[in-house]
């Protein structure tokens, strides 16, 4: 992480024109000062820049944010904020209400809505937490419909687990990544925040980002079945999402690459051998359509599958009389 900003042991008047420079460039603007007396020490590190901003704060003292109408007029910088408190909490007060997160905790709010912050230390004086800076049409982009938003998400399980892993690593090693590579990990981070906000205003009946995900890999696979470069990297780069986070989803779905592809292609097989339109194709060129190596392949894939041979399973279910020559074929090639 790269140091960014520290104030050792100031007063609030130095606190406050030390970082009045600072929010401009990597934040929005607003009023940020303290509840508490005597010296501040407030120490901020940069893990990424881009596309979004992640950055780990330090603080014994109790400080807080405010950021009114005025200055969202004055800089209408229009962002979401994600906090995840490592130590200690964070306090967000609207119009609205109030809402707490603290450690185990993400809290995601806007920055077009007037909002006060407060750090709150933990049972040792001390608040450590990492905030994430996203631009808004990012944001929007995995959450449809998003607007005003102050959403308080536990990070135990799922991919509210997921998102909280995710920053850690932006925040330690993200200034080591390309510029590709950084742009991949905040499309896997706003994937999992899409999916967490999500779920946190009760919209479990509409698809989920990691449905919608699921659903295009599916479909891109059943496009592409009789192509045997058929590939986890061509299924990534066609879905715009990296091999990892292809993989992760394929295992949140309870699937291998390989057993979703070979599972595709032998569902297609079967649909093939019972048409009434692909009867004149023997078992062998179907295997081929359907994107199988080799006869023997296919034949050893689908008895395993079946418990019979594609020509026993076609006359069984569509009642095509078995072609001997056939039979024989794929007996001895299962072998």
């Amino acid at each position: 992480m790269q140091a960014i900003f520290n104030c050792a042991s100031g007063g609030p008047d130095v606190l406050y024109e030390q970082y009045k420079n600072l929010i401009s460039k990597e934040f929005y603007t607003g009023d940020i000062g303290t509840t508490g007396e005597g010296p501040i020490t407030l120490f901020l590190e940069k893990g990424l820049s881009f596309p979004v901003s992640v950055v780990h704060l330090s603080t014994p003292n109790r400080i807080t944010y405010r950021r009114t109408h005025r200055h969202i007029q004055e800089n209408q910088v229009d962002s979401y904020v994600v906090w995840a408190p490592r130590r200690g909490g964070i306090k967000l007060t609207r119009s609205s209400g109030s809402v707490f997160a603290g450690e185990g905790q993400m809290l995601i709010h806007d920055s077009s809505t007037p909002f006060f912050a407060e750090i709150v230390s933990d049972d040792r004086g001390m608040h450590e937490s990492l905030q994430a800076v996203i631009p808004a049409h990012m944001f929007r982009e995995q959450i449809a419909g998003a607007s005003e938003c102050a959403t308080v998400i536990n990070v135990t399980q799922g991919p509210a687990r997921m998102a909280s892993q995710m920053l850690d690593i932006l925040a330690d090693s993200g200034h080591h990544a390309s510029r590709d590579l950084g742009e991949k990990m905040v499309s896997a981070l706003l994937e999992a925040l899409g999916a967490c906000v999500a779920a946190a205003k009760g919209e479990g009946d509409r698809k989920s980002i990691f449905d919608r995900r699921l659903e295009e890999i599916e479909q891109f696979v059943t496009r592409n079945l009789t192509s045997r470069d058929l590939s986890a990297n061509a299924i990534a780069q066609a879905c715009n999402i990296s091999p990892r986070y292809l993989c992760y989803i394929l295992k949140a779905a309870g699937y291998t690459f390989s057993q979703l592809v070979w599972d595709k292609r032998l569902e297609k097989a079967k649909e093939w051998l019972l048409s009434p339109k692909m009867q004149s194709y023997l078992v062998h060129e179907i295997a081929s359509m359907a994107g199988y190596k080799s006869a023997a392949h296919f034949s050893r894939a689908f008895r395993s599958a079946c418990g019979c041979t594609p020509s026993e399973y076609r006359q069984r279910m569509a009642g095509t009389p078995i072609d001997e020559n056939e039979r024989t074929e794929f007996l001895q090639a299962a072998e």
